[in-house]
């Protein structure tokens, strides 16, 4: 057996309103400052929106709907600072909303992740039950510095393949982010290859590729598709060219 409380509003217009309110303070008719209110949101059924409303002025007045400060749609989707989210959550803000994740630890290990954002799959062909993608910081000295780290499935669980360190050094593919001076920062391209490093490719609009930029046995190499040429420029212009079709170096002519 169970019980129920029901608080009834005998109208099935939209927008009527069944009301449970609460307050503190010894008044039957002033100083309610807390409510959750069951809204009829369109005239069906009596399915309704629940809100979740306070009231934070200093006075003796009470909350009304206005007050809203949390709303869960009936079909789910829920909003803070917004009566009509659009999505499954949804946080607005005159100033912006912010979603904040926040570790408790106190003496945070090199590591040890503060926060973290997971993408999960249930299709069968990535397991049935995988994190297929995550955005994570982690600490990266004692606590001291950290890194936000990105990564990505394909078919198993989701490893990291990208970050950005306290400097705002980038990594692809590398975890070990180098520096060329202390006032710039650098995009270090990894590799499994112990001989051939992570590349550049250029492309053009259909993913075609045109050129490579990437080191192999100990040469960096600038590699093109046949039709492509290469120009180098300094001071502002061109200095050196390599014809597209015949190989030929021009160094002071373009032709």
């Amino acid at each position: 057996s169970s019980t129920d409380v029901k608080i009834l509003a005998f109208n099935n217009a939209a927008g009527t309103e069944a009301t449970l309110k609460f307050s503190t303070i010894a008044s039957e008719t002033n100083y309610e400052k807390a409510s959750i209110i069951a809204r009829n949101a369109a005239a069906s059924f009596g399915r309704s929106d629940m809100h979740f409303a306070l009231d934070s002025v200093a006075d003796s007045g009470n909350v009304q709907f206005s007050d809203t400060k949390m709303t869960i749609l009936n079909g789910g989707n829920v909003g803070i600072g917004t009566t009509s989210p659009d999505t499954k959550l949804e946080v607005s803000s005159l100033s912006g909303g912010v979603l904040r994740l926040t570790s408790t630890d106190t003496s945070v290990a090199t590591g040890e992740s503060i926060g973290r954002v997971e993408f999960k799959s249930n299709d069968a062909s990535t397991g049935g039950n995988n994190v297929m993608g995550f955005v994570d910081c982690l600490a990266t000295n004692a606590g001291s510095t950290y890194a936000l780290t990105f990564g990505t499935g394909n078919a198993a669980a989701a490893t990291e393949k990208m970050r950005i360190n306290q400097s705002g050094n980038v990594g692809i593919g590398t975890t070990s982010l180098t520096s060329i001076s202390s006032t710039s920062t650098t995009l270090s391209l990894g590799a499994t290859s112990a001989t051939t490093s992570g590349g550049i490719a250029f492309q053009v609009s259909g993913g075609v590729v045109k050129a490579y930029n990437y080191v192999a046995s100990n040469y960096l190499i600038n590699q093109t598709v046949a039709g492509i040429g290469q120009i180098f420029y300094g001071a502002g212009s061109e200095q050196m060219r390599i014809h597209n079709t015949t190989g030929n170096v021009g160094i002071g002519t373009t032709s």
